[in-house]
C-alpha cells in the first residue's frame, strides 16, 4: 500500500497532532515511522519502494504520512517532483500558522533540542534564516504547484484545528469515503506544545553536540530534564518586529492572493 495521503508539512504547526488523530481512526494505516522523510533527498529515496510501502504494512482502508520537512525546499530542493514520480495521485496537506509565531515556536524547539544557542533576535534575522524561510508558504506551495493540482491540495488553517480538531480530521476523513470518526477520545490530547518546552542545561547542550546520536540524546534528555530550565519571554523589540514582518509580508501577501483567504488574525 501507499499513501494516498502526505501531510506535507511543515514544523511546528499541528502536523503531529493531525497525524496522531488520523492514526487513532479505524481504517487508517499510518507510516509506522511517523516521518518517513522518503522523498527528502535522492540518498533517502534510494532505500527502495519495498522499504516504503513497508511502512503501510498493517491492514486499513488508505495510508497516509506526515513528513513535515517536505515544505523546507531551502534545504531539501526536488522533494515534489520525487513524490510525483512514486505516488502521482497523493492527495497533500499544509497546515498553515501565523508566519511569525511558527518561527518562533520553531526556534523554541531548536532550543530545547540543543540545537540552538543564539537569542531569538539573531535566529531570526540572520539573512537566509530557515526559520523564517520554513513560514514563507507561498514559496514553499509554489514548488508543489508545478507537480500537483490545486484539487490535490489541502491547506488547513493552525487555529482551526487547535480549536476544533474534530472537525479538521473529519474532514479529511470525508475525502475517502469515511463518515465519521470512529476513536474521538485522542482529540482531547495536544501535541509537542511548545510552552511546555525547557532550555536544556550547558551539560546536556554540549553533550548532545559531542556525540550526535539520536538514541543516545533521547536518553540524555530523560536523565538530564531535571537540570533544564523555563525557556523565559521570548520577546523582540519594535525595531526587530518592523525587521521580521518586512521579511514576511511580501510572502504572506502572495499567499493571500494565491489562496483568496485573508488570514486576518496574523501578525503579518
Amino acid at each position: 500500500m501507499l499513501p494516498r495521503l502526505t501531510i506535507i508539512g511543515a514544523m511546528k504547526r499541528g502536523t503531529t497532532g493531525l497525524y496522531r488523530y488520523l492514526a487513532a481512526q479505524e481504517g487508517v494505516v499510518a507510516s509506522r515511522k511517523k516521518e518517513t522523510d522518503f522523498f527528502l533527498t535522492p540518498t533517502s529515496i534510494a532505500q527502495g519502494l519495498s522499504w516504503y510501502e513497508d511502512q503501510f504494512s498493517a491492514p486499513g482502508q488508505w495510508a497516509f504520512e506526515s513528513s513535515p520537512n517536505y515544505s523546507k525546499r531551502h534545504l531539501f530542493p526536488g522533494v515534489p517532483e520525487r513524490i510525483a514520480q512514486v505516488v502521482p495521485d497523493a492527495h497533500l496537506v499544509y497546515i498553515l500558522r501565523d508566519p511569525v509565531k511558527r518561527a518562533i515556536s520553531h526556534y523554541v524547539h531548536s532550543v530545547s533540542r540543543g540545537r540552538e544557542c543564539r537569542s531569538l533576535a539573531e535566529a531570526l534575522l540572520e539573512p537566509g534564516s530557515n526559520y523564517l524561510q520554513t513560514s514563507m508558504y507561498h514559496y514553499q506551495l509554489m514548488a508543489f504547484i508545478n507537480y500537483f493540482p490545486p484539487g490535490q491540495l489541502t491547506l488547513i488553517d493552525f487555529t482551526d484545528i487547535v480549536a476544533d480538531p474534530g472537525a479538521s480530521t473529519g474532514a479529511l476523513m470525508a475525502r475517502f469515503g469515511a463518515s465519521a470518526l470512529t476513536d474521538e477520545s485522542v482529540l482531547s490530547r495536544r501535541f509537542n506544545d511548545s510552552a511546555e518546552k525547557m532550555q536544556p542545561s550547558s551539560l546536556e547542550a554540549n553533550l548532545k553536540r559531542a556525540i550526535d546520536d539520536r538514541r543516545v540524546n533521547a536518553l540524555l534528555r530523560r536523565v538530564l530534564r531535571p537540570l533544564r530550565k523555563p525557556n523565559g519571554s521570548l520577546k523582540l523589540t519594535d525595531t526587530e518586529n518592523e525587521q521580521l514582518w518586512g521579511l514576511l509580508n511580501e510572502d504572506a501577501e502572495a499567499l493571500r492572493g494565491f489562496t483568496r483567504c485573508e488570514f486576518a488574525s496574523w501578525s503579518v
